[in-house]
């Protein structure tokens, strides 16, 4: 496990795992965010399966290589990869109100505090797709492939 620059960790995703579960969950042409985007993988893969997909991050060195990530991918002529934005921020106060689907792979005490601004904010049929860790009183809709958890709002 490598420290972020803020002392927060950064655990990447499974590459392969990402992959299998964004396939299962229909994209195209939908809204995604990933809150704490960390190297850019699950945005870029989300990109690449349709969706108008930007990650957030405050940590400043993982979110210029995710830019240069995606730069690379659309010079190789992965188009909808390198369509793919990030934005160095919080996602404390990251606009997630027009998204169709939110990822996350957040601690449980953070989980807990974002819960009550994602119940406000996001819009009916929006899904939150959680890795590994659940939300405080609500139960997941569904699991997909082990780890990730499924909420519907």
């Amino acid at each position: 496990m490598l420290q972020s620059l803020f002392g927060v960790p950064y655990v990447p995703s499974s590459a392969k795992e990402v992959r299998a579960t964004l396939e299962q969950l229909d994209l195209q042409g939908k809204k995604f965010v990933d809150l704490g985007s960390g190297d850019g993988m699950v945005v870029l893969s989300a990109a690449r399966s349709g969706a108008d997909a930007h990650g957030v991050e405050i940590n400043p060195v993982l979110v210029g290589f995710s830019k240069l990530k995606s730069r690379v991918a659309r010079w190789l002529n992965k188009s909808e990869a390198g369509s793919a934005k990030f934005t160095r921020g919080s996602y404390h106060n990251f606009p997630v109100a027009d998204a169709d689907v939110i990822f996350i792979y957040l601690l449980p005490k953070t989980m807990a505090e974002l819960l009550p601004r994602l119940q406000s904010e996001l819009k009916p049929g929006a899904i939150v797709v959680s890795n590994t860790f659940t939300f405080p009183e609500i139960q997941p809709a569904e699991k997909l492939n082990s780890k990730f958890l499924v909420y519907r709002f």
